[in-house]
This record gives C-alpha cells, sequence and structure tokens, in this order.
C-alpha cells in the first residue's frame, strides 16, 4: 500500500494511528520483498504486530500456516474479515501470551515489524522459550541490528549471541514508513544456534549482566557492589584467564565469562 492510500484507508475504515503501540505501516514493496526473500522458505511462521496486514499477505502465500498478533482491535477486526484460510489472528498482547502453550513443538520462523520500544522483550521472551524457532526476521531500530551485530558487547549482545547467529541484511530508510519514525530501521535476521558454551546458563548470565550493570567500573568491583564475590578472587580468576586484574565487563568474550563463571 502507498502512503495515500494508507490514508484513504485508514479514514475510510474509521481509524487512526496510534503512536502509543509504535504504527509504522511499511510503504515500500522492494523492503517487503526482501524481507519475505530472506524469510523463506517458510513454513508456519508467526508475526508480531500485523498492522494492515501488508506483510501478511505475503507471509500467507509464501507459508502453510501464519499466526500473527494484532493488539490493536480495529486492526484486528480488518485481519478477520479478510478470510485467508491459513491466516490465524490473535487479537492479544504477544508478551503476554503462552506461546509455549500455543505452540508447542511445532517448527516455527519468527517474521516481523515490530514496535521498536518492545524490541528488546520480545526478543528474550522468543530465547527464553522452549519454541523449536527456525529463524528470525525483524525490521528493528537501525541503532538495535548495528550494536547486535557489531564488536561493541553488552549483557544483551552476549545473551543474542548465546542463542543465536546475527546478520545486519539492510538499512531500512524511514522514509519506508508511513507514518515516518523518526529513525531509520534494519533488517535483521538472526538464526539460532546451540550456545557456543557448556555451562550453567542461569548463573552464566547472573555474572554478565552484573558485570555491565556498572560498566565503566572493573569487572572486579562490579561483581563486589552487585554479587558480594571478593574483589581479589575475581582478579586473581581473570589473571589466569589472560587479563588484568582490573579487566572491564567488555573486554571479555563470552567463552572467557563461561570459564570465569565455573572458577568463581
Amino acid at each position: 500500500m502507498t502512503k495515500q492510500e494508507i490514508i484513504e484507508f485508514m479514514k475510510k475504515s474509521g481509524l487512526a494511528f496510534n503512536k502509543n503501540l509504535g504504527q509504522n505501516f511499511l510503504i515500500d514493496k522492494n523492503i517487503l520483498e526482501m524481507i519475505v526473500n530472506t524469510s523463506i522458505p517458510l513454513e508456519n511462521t508467526v508475526e508480531i504486530g500485523a498492522g494492515l496486514g501488508v506483510l501478511t499477505n505475503e507471509l500467507c502465500k509464501n507459508s502453510k500456516k501464519v499466526y500473527t498478533y494484532e493488539i490493536d482491535s480495529g486492526l484486528s477486526n480488518i485481519l478477520q474479515n479478510k478470510n485467508i484460510e491459513n491466516l490465524e489472528v490473535l487479537h492479544q498482547d504477544f508478551l503476554k501470551d503462552d506461546i509455549n502453550a500455543r505452540f508447542g513443538n511445532t517448527e516455527i520462523s519468527i517474521v516481523a515489524n515490530v514496535p521498536y520500544y518492545i524490541t528488546t522483550p520480545i526478543l528474550e521472551k522468543l530465547f527464553e522459550s522452549k519454541l523449536n524457532i527456525n529463524k528470525i526476521v525483524l525490521l528493528v531500530q537501525k541503532e538495535v541490528a548495528q550494536r547486535v551485530c557489531g564488536k561493541e558487547k553488552s549483557a544483551f549482545w552476549h545473551f543474542l549471541h548465546y542463542h543465536a547467529k546475527p546478520e545486519y541484511i539492510k538499512t531500512v530508510s524511514r522514509n519506508c514508513f508511513h507514518p515516518s519514525p523518526n529513525v531509520d530501521s534494519a533488517i535483521l535476521k538472526l538464526t539460532p544456534t546451540l550456545p557456543p558454551v557448556d555451562c550453567d546458563k542461569e548463573k552464566l548470565f547472573k555474572i554478565i549482566r552484573a558485570g555491565f550493570q556498572e560498566r565503566r567500573k572493573q569487572l572486579a568491583n562490579s561483581l563486589y557492589n552487585i554479587l558480594g564475590i571478593k574483589k581479589e578472587l575475581v582478579g586473581n580468576k581473570l589473571l589466569e584467564l589472560g587479563y588484568t586484574a582490573t579487566a572491564r565487563a567488555e573486554e571479555l568474550e563470552l567463552e572467557d565469562f563461561e570459564k570465569l563463571t565455573e572458577l568463581l
């Protein structure tokens, strides 16, 4: 749909753009095609935030079954009225849904233009779930995609790299949407992988999150302040791993955090 078509459709349907839900509808056919091409092959597809259903229509053409979440009641009704045979519209909040119970062991792909403000909670929920996820292809804020695929580490960076291989596919101009967001976007692909380390996940990320909670401080100080682990102990273990006793969290690789967790 073009910008004008969206405006006319919304007016005719008696709908208004909801900024609180992060509604920015894709109007560039080339980007739409690239998202689908990046996603296929598809079988069972889950979309989060269908909007007017532009991406939904293409996913239905390329999938055996599409489950699409849409929290806006007006847009949800429009999607229901499409009467597409392989489409199931879920009028609810994805973040509140019991996705483990809903999808079970069914292999699914996640393809969506997600609201920027819930990108992190969505990814955390997906990777903390027990779902059998084949791939995740998302339109996200450009800065988020750059951070995920870059070398500057954070607790969230380690979380995603623990669960998946990220790929920065393409930058998407803010002019490809209506209404236009304040920032550019990017197509991000995440391919789930086996964890690169063999470690107690809960303990591992307890150490990682504590280390990055005070990222400007030395790791030994952060772990002491937050977890009560003695500074000298952390410093000695860092030396064993080939770092200085004053190393910061951003210096360590995921494998090093695994070794540090085991040593502590």
